[in-house]
């Protein structure tokens, strides 16, 4: 990574407003049927534990990242190079950070590709559009975002991406609303409160929606104080529970 002057990173709401955007995304849409299956008591609680463990976790990953680059006498370490050195005389090093660099490459496509198959697949069969063209249009609009180098770039990009999430939140909630209105819907019951049967099925949707510390060191790269990088995640994270529980 290029070094960076401490006076032209990023403030932390604009590091706020990048890992705000990292969590809150596609998996978003898929809480309301998670309450549904497993309760709204247990779906809640398990939000807010998953965001509450997503923040500790990310504090132990910032600390052992700072604590780990001084002893190395580094401004910053990438991920290969922080499993390199965490465990050092206890795994292979080289095969260690090698197997961390991969993970967090298919990772990062994988999360990618989800999104992508998911805006191409919902404005297909919302406009009756075959979904391979739609997919190659979202996926060439994409293409430019991946060109977004500097940091302060993408938490630009970042708030509108926020907004637009807000606002598919928002119109998914109305268009419900409009059509229970209409008549001719049978009006949903209430979920139960604990479904504990449904539980472990909904644990994958909720933490895909926090399990996002491979992307996160990058943005502390660039923040101007790093040592606010914990207070930021915890915030993000405290943030994204707020919104997706409501919803």
């Amino acid at each position: 990574e290029e070094s960076l002057d401490e006076s032209q990173g990023i403030s932390p709401p604009e590091a706020f407003v990048s890992v705000v955007r990292v969590a809150l995304g596609a998996g978003a849409f898929s809480l309301p049927r998670v309450f549904v299956d497993c309760g709204w008591c247990a779906a809640a609680a398990a939000a807010a534990g998953m965001a509450w463990l997503s923040a500790v976790t990310m504090d132990q990953l910032v600390r052992s990242e700072r604590r780990l680059a001084l002893i190395a006498e580094k401004s910053r370490l990438t991920y290969p190079e922080l499993v390199e050195m965490a465990f050092e005389g206890a795994l292979p090093p080289r095969a260690a950070a090698a197997a961390v660099h991969t993970v967090v490459v298919v990772g990062c496509f994988a999360v990618c590709a989800a999104f992508v198959a998911f805006v191409a697949s919902t404005i297909a069969l919302e406009h009756g559009l075959r979904r391979e063209v739609v997919l190659i249009a979202v996926a060439a609009l994409e293409l430019p975002l991946c060109q977004l180098r500097s940091f302060a770039w993408l938490s630009r990009a970042g708030a509108v991406g926020n907004v637009a999430v807000a606002a598919g939140m928002a119109a998914v909630v109305a268009t419900g609303a409009a059509a229970l209105g209409q008549g001719g819907h049978p009006r949903p019951a209430a979920p139960p409160a604990v479904v504990w049967a449904a539980l472990p099925r909904a644990l994958g949707p909720i933490s895909f929606n926090f399990a996002v510390h491979f992307s996160l060191l990058p943005v502390m790269h660039a923040m101007r104080r790093k040592d606010g990088m914990a207070r930021v995640t915890a915030a993000a994270f405290a943030a994204v529970a707020a919104a997706g529980v409501p919803f």
